[in-house]
């Protein structure tokens, strides 16, 4: 759950110079992150892409990266990755409604 208020936030980009909102985003996208490692079914069919990836894993760059790029990169069937699709949005969207968040009407 996101932990941090508004003028921790604020200090916090102010001392990396970031925008406060962006830096807010990707710690949130940073803990839907940790729970996609954690669900089984998603880290063993999805690949993390994108400058997202770049930035956590490869550089220390001082671009924010605000989404996340998935690839599902598990060898199957379309029948099999279709109803593996169906499980892992099941799960994100249980996670998220766990977390306070909701869908937009635009998704």
């Amino acid at each position: 759950m996101f932990n941090y208020t508004k003028a921790e936030l604020t200090e916090k980009a102010d001392e990396l110079n970031f925008v406060r909102d962006t830096l807010e985003k990707v710690i949130r996208l940073s803990q839907i992150l940790d729970y996609l490692h954690s669900n089984s079914l998603a880290k063993s069919t999805l690949a993390l892409k994108g400058g997202t990836a770049i930035n956590l894993t490869v550089f220390n760059l001082s671009r924010l990266s605000v989404d996340i790029d998935l690839d599902y990169a598990k060898e199957s069937t379309r029948d099999e990755m279709m109803q593996e699709r169906g499980q892992i949005t099941n799960d994100i969207k249980t996670y998220m409604a766990t977390q306070g968040y909701s869908l937009s009407p635009r998704s």
